[in-house]
């Protein structure tokens, strides 16, 4: 990893003392903390939404519920319970790279997987966390008349500590991943952003102040950003 990072993650894996774990899992937790940082404010447990074996191509997983961050079925069923006509649903999933390569592969699996994790009978091994956040999906399906837009949002976060340079391959595998997340037809919007060495910076930084729950997009996958 590039020394930035590297000094960003020692800093992390310090003030959460994550000195026992191995840096892979070390890296998972911070990107899963600086993706999810940038919708929710309070501290939340980062065990909760990271994956363990033997879950296949999801590095760290939850679901926002109005303002609520939610990693089980129990404390989803609770917030429809009690919820609105109006519940803002959205899900977050997380793939981390250590490596400096967006690997079209890699793209593909990962949408694949989330695919799997919101189909009727899911067939990839999963953990404890992806299997609550099917039985989750299952709830708001049920409950698709307290959501706003009638359908949750789907957020995709592919995070590598390189550059993103836009690439024909990478871009075209990206879009091929929203098409087919939106052809099932459960989301009303489908975001899929490729994170890079920059965007790892900023909301490394970002995640030092006040937060901010905003997903800026630009058109055509101009910048490490895209949107269906």
């Amino acid at each position: 990893m590039h020394p930035i990072i590297t000094s960003y993650l020692e800093q992390f894996v310090s003030e959460y003392a994550l000195q026992h774990l191995p840096e892979d899992q070390q890296f998972e937790r911070f990107v899963n903390f600086i993706v999810l940082r940038q919708f929710y404010a309070e501290r939340f447990d980062l065990d909760a939404v990271t994956t363990e074996p033997p879950e296949s191509g999801i590095d760290g997983a939850a679901v926002l519920i109005g303002d609520n961050l939610v990693t089980t079925a129990d404390e989803a069923d609770k917030m429809f319970m009690r919820g609105g006509r109006d519940l803002e649903v959205k899900y977050v999933f997380v793939q981390a790279k250590r490596s400096e390569k967006f690997e079209k592969t890699e793209i593909l699996n990962f949408a694949a997987t989330v695919r799997d994790v919101v189909s009727d009978n899911p067939q990839l091994p999963q953990d404890g966390l992806l299997k609550e956040i099917t039985v989750i999906h299952q709830l708001a399906v049920r409950n698709v008349s307290k959501i706003r837009n009638g359908q949750p949002d789907c957020l995709l976060f592919y995070v590598t500590t390189g550059e993103w340079q836009n690439d024909p391959v990478s871009a075209a595998a990206i879009l091929q991943c929203k098409t087919d997340l939106k052809g099932t037809r459960y989301f009303f919007q489908v975001e899929f952003e490729p994170v890079d060495f920059d965007g790892l910076r900023k909301r490394w930084l970002s995640s030092r102040g006040p937060v901010r729950a905003t997903f800026n997009v630009a058109a055509e996958l101009r910048s490490p950003k895209c949107r269906m």
